[in-house]
C-alpha cells in the first residue's frame, strides 16, 4: 500500500501535442486530489508552451525536446540528459503518458520509485491495460485506477484566460479549418476541405444575421488563408486562447484547438475523418461554467478508422505512412471529403438552438 504522505514530488511525462495535453488534464486533476500537498511537474515539449499556463493543478513545467529524427546517437544523448534532469529532481513518482520504452527506461534509470504507465511500456512497475475502445482521456485515468487511486474528475479542463468575457456582446462562432500538423507527424487528411468551410460560412451568414464569425489561422506555413476569397464581415485572426474562450461554438476537425475549446467550456462541432470520435471527440457532461453541447459528424466507412492506437505509432508501416506523413491508403480521403456542407450546418443549427433556449 502506498504511503501518500511520502510522495512529495510527481512528474507527469507528456511531451506533445495540444490535444494530447488536454486529454491528460483529468489525470493531473486527480493526482492533485489524491496528493494535495505534492509538487506536480509536467514534462513537455516546447511546441506546446502556450498551453502550460492554462493547465490547472501543475506547479512547474520542465521542457524536454525529444529528437524526431532517426539518429540513434542523438536519442541516446538526449536520453542521458533527460535521466540526469530526472535524477536531479528526485521525483518520488512519475506518470508516463507515452507508450514507449525509451521513456520507461529513463524513469527506471532515474531511480523513480513509483513508475506508472501502460502495459505496453517496459520498465514501468505499475502498469494499466491500454484500452483500445476507450476515450483517450479515460485511458489515462486507468493508470491511476490501477495504482489504487481515487478518481473524482473525468472532464478535460483548462483555465479561462484573463480576457474571457462571460457576457460576450455577440453570439460568436469560431472556425479553424486547418490542423493535423505536429512535430514529427503530418495528418492533413484530418482536414475538411477549405472551400466547404467557406460555403458553410456563407450559409451561416444567410440564415443568422446576428452571428459573429471568427476564422482562425494556424501557426504553420500552410495554415493561412491565401488564394481564397473570404466572405465579408468575417474576422480572421491567429489561433489563441483569448479568442477561442470567447466563442459560443467552435468548429474544426479532430485537432488541438477543438479539444482546447471543449476544455475551456465551449460548445464544439467536430468534423471527423480518419480518427474515431468515440475515442477523441469532446464528451458531453454537466457544465459548471456555462451551457454546453458537443456534436460531431463522422462518415464511418468500411476502412474507418484508419488512424488507430496501432497505426499511429507504427511509422514503418508503408501502407499508412510516407515518412512523417500519415496518408489515406486508398488515396481518396473519402471519409472526410464525402461530408457535405448541409450536414454540418444541420448539426450546427442544433447547437445554436440549444444554446439560445432560455
Amino acid at each position: 500500500m502506498i504511503d501518500k504522505q511520502k510522495v512529495r514530488k510527481i512528474a507527469v511525462v507528456k511531451l506533445c501535442c495540444f490535444g494530447d495535453i488536454v486529454f491528460i488534464t483529468p489525470l493531473i486533476k486527480n493526482l492533485r486530489y489524491n496528493f494535495p500537498t505534492a509538487e506536480i511537474t509536467l514534462i513537455s515539449a516546447g511546441w506546446i508552451e502556450n498551453i502550460i499556463k492554462f493547465i490547472p493543478d501543475i506547479d512547474r513545467n520542465i521542457t524536454f525536446e525529444y529528437p524526431n529524427d532517426s539518429s540513434i546517437l542523438k536519442k541516446i544523448s538526449y536520453g542521458i540528459n533527460f535521466i540526469k534532469t530526472l535524477r536531479k529532481e528526485k521525483f518520488d513518482m512519475a506518470v508516463l503518458g507515452h507508450r514507449t520504452s525509451y521513456f520507461g527506461l529513463a524513469l527506471f534509470l532515474a531511480k523513480i520509485k513509483y513508475r506508472l504507465g501502460f502495459n505496453t511500456t517496459r520498465f514501468i512497475n505499475y502498469k494499466a491495460n491500454f484500452l483500445e475502445n476507450t476515450h483517450e482521456a479515460k485511458r489515462y485515468l486507468e493508470i491511476l485506477k490501477n495504482f489504487g487511486l481515487e478518481i473524482k474528475y473525468e472532464n478535460t479542463e483548462l483555465k479561462l484566460p484573463k480576457l474571457y468575457k462571460s457576457d460576450s456582446e455577440k453570439f460568436t462562432i469560431g472556425i479553424f479549418p486547418f490542423g493535423g500538423v505536429n512535430p514529427g507527424t503530418e495528418m492533413e487528411i484530418k482536414r475538411w476541405e477549405l472551400i466547404k468551410y467557406i460555403h458553410l460560412i456563407n450559409k451561416i451568414k444567410e440564415n443568422f444575421k446576428d452571428i459573429k464569425i471568427l476564422l482562425f489561422e494556424g501557426v504553420t506555413k500552410d495554415e493561412k488563408f491565401e488564394n481564397v476569397t473570404i466572405p465579408s464581415n468575417v474576422i480572421i485572426t491567429k489561433i489563441n486562447f483569448d479568442y477561442i474562450a470567447n466563442c459560443n461554438i467552435f468548429i474544426s476537425g479532430d485537432t488541438g484547438p477543438l479539444h482546447i475549446a471543449s476544455a475551456l467550456g465551449i460548445s464544439t462541432l467536430g468534423i471527423f475523418g480518419p480518427t474515431n470520435p468515440e475515442q477523441f471527440a469532446p464528451i458531453n457532461h454537466t457544465a459548471e461554467r456555462r451551457k454546453v453541447l458537443h456534436r460531431y459528424i463522422w462518415r464511418k466507412l468500411y476502412c474507418s478508422p484508419c488512424y488507430t492506437s496501432k497505426t499511429a505509432i507504427d511509422k514503418k508501416n508503408k501502407k499508412y505512412w510516407q515518412g512523417n506523413n500519415f496518408i489515406c491508403y486508398r488515396g481518396t480521403n473519402e471519409c472526410i471529403k464525402s461530408i457535405e456542407v448541409e450536414e454540418v450546418f444541420f448539426e450546427l443549427k442544433k447547437i445554436i438552438e440549444f444554446l439560445r433556449l432560455k
